[in-house]
């Protein structure tokens, strides 16, 4: 493959070695982010350790969502001529380092309320936030000049495929922990915490060998890109695809909870559960970024998301444990599946719809317009149980589930006004699909006979 590829001209400002050392580097990124990722993962039971309300929880995720205003600033550095390797690493290392407080806090303020310390901590993964959109911002115009654009869908397929094996395979490990932490304290949080920052240290330092790329010089003034982005057209439609499918956030903060509160799931049997997704995900991630590849991120969004809209029904039989462990598997091998292409396909489809002049302007804007609009959801959600109950109805968490499912079905009516040049019909890529796999089913069974 390195030899066609040398034997071809190559329109590219990153030379194939160059390329071929950022693609692996960021191979081995995404499984460090895995183990860094661990920290993330147990935030949930950390706050509730601590004694956090449904409000709180939802609070915590959704006051974070608006440091995305940093993008902007982000996007201003980097069209004045930025480092952007440089922004990258220093966000980096400044959020891995933040953790720090996360493990502290709870100890320094150890003679105040649980409110208290919960708070304190929401402002602190508020500023993690922070470096994480600068960070962000400059990585994600960084990649679109570093990564060739038809490498894009295989590239992001593998990204899944790496950092989710492992982090399946965490996820089964943290449930022992977290278990077992239950009588332990909120020191052992802190130790895990700990581990996850030498992982996220490690994240960083492998952006320094990837190869720089300044970005595309222009004669646009901020107020030239902000209206070049807002008359893309092709961005708008992804907007509220990517609008209408987020504010499913209404629901996401409150799964965690009401399997470990009202059905009373252990957090190994939780995390389990979980990880049938998450291996669904990354086994098909490689196969949905071929598709990508082959019939453009339209129709797999769509087909995704026609999977995904009618799982929130599910929940209506989800009420105990034994309904549990039937339940929440299919739902979690279905939504993993759909979630596979629909992640890969938005992680492609955004360097598509933005031009190569000014892309971080546009990314940051679509981040803000988007965070915006989702940012309330989760807070809603934290209280809708509440308001619903003292209009008489009898609702617990599994309310912010079913109205999830109206904005799925009205993300997916977006999805249809997304123009993508050269890219399939919906239709026409299921049928193919359809078709491959009978052929393919019949030369096994051929094989067998």
């Amino acid at each position: 493959m390195q030899g066609e590829e040398d034997s071809l001209v190559w329109d590219h400002p990153v030379p194939p070695k160059g390329v071929a050392k950022a693609i692996k580097l960021s191979y081995a990124q995404s499984i460090l982010c895995a183990f860094y990722g661990i920290g993330g993962g147990i935030v949930m039971a950390y706050m509730i350790k601590l004694g956090a309300s449904d409000e709180q929880i939802g609070l915590l995720s959704t006051l974070p969502m608006y440091a995305v205003f940093v993008q902007l600033l982000a996007a201003v550095m980097v069209e004045k001529g930025a480092c952007r390797k440089r922004m990258t690493v220093i966000g980096s290392l400044s959020g891995v380092f933040c953790w720090g407080l996360v493990i502290a806090l709870p100890f320094l303020l150890k003679h105040t309320s649980a409110s208290t310390k919960v708070t304190g901590l929401i402002a602190v993964f508020t500023l993690i936030s922070v470096f994480g959109h600068l960070a962000n911002n400059a990585r994600a115009s960084w990649i679109g000049d570093l990564i060739p654009s038809h490498k894009l869908g295989s590239f992001f397929g593998r990204l899944a495929l790496y950092g989710g094996l492992i982090a399946a395979i965490l996820a089964i490990i943290q449930g022992r922990f977290l278990d077992y932490m239950k009588g332990a304290g909120i020191s052992a949080f802190g130790w895990i915490f700990a581990f996850a920052m030498v992982f996220g240290v490690a994240n960083a330092i492998l952006y320094i060998p990837q190869p720089d790329v300044k970005s595309v010089k222009h004669d646009l003034s901020l107020l030239g890109l902000v209206s070049q982005t807002l008359r893309n057209r092709s961005l708008m439609a992804f907007v509220a695809f990517a609008a209408f499918w987020n504010m499913q956030s209404i629901a996401w903060p409150f799964y965690a909870p009401y399997l470990l509160r009202g059905v009373g799931l252990s957090y190994t049997t939780f995390s389990m559960l979980g990880t049938i997704q998450g291996i669904i995900i990354l086994i098909s991630s490689p196969y949905w970024g071929r598709m990508v590849n082959k019939h453009g991120c339209r129709p797999v969004i769509i087909f995704c998301a026609l999977i995904t809209a009618p799982m929130a029904s599910a929940w209506i039989w989800i009420s105990t444990p034994h309904s549990a462990y039937i339940g929440v598997p299919i739902v979690n091998v279905l939504t993993g599946f759909a979630n596979g292409g629909i992640g890969v396909a938005i992680s492609t489809i955004i360097y598509k719809v933005t031009t190569q002049a000014g892309r971080s302007v546009q990314m940051a804007i679509y981040s803000v317009v988007i965070t915006l609009l989702i940012a309330p959801m989760p807070v809603l959600g934290g209280h809708l149980p509440g308001w619903l109950k003292s209009l008489g109805l009898h609702v617990d968490l599994r309310c912010t589930f079913y109205i999830s499912q109206l904005f799925c079905i009205a993300a997916i009516a977006a999805a249809c006004k997304v123009k993508e040049p050269g890219s399939s019909l919906t239709a026409e890529m299921v049928c193919k699909l359809i078709k491959t796999a009978i052929k393919r089913r019949g030369k096994a069974t051929g094989n067998l006979c």
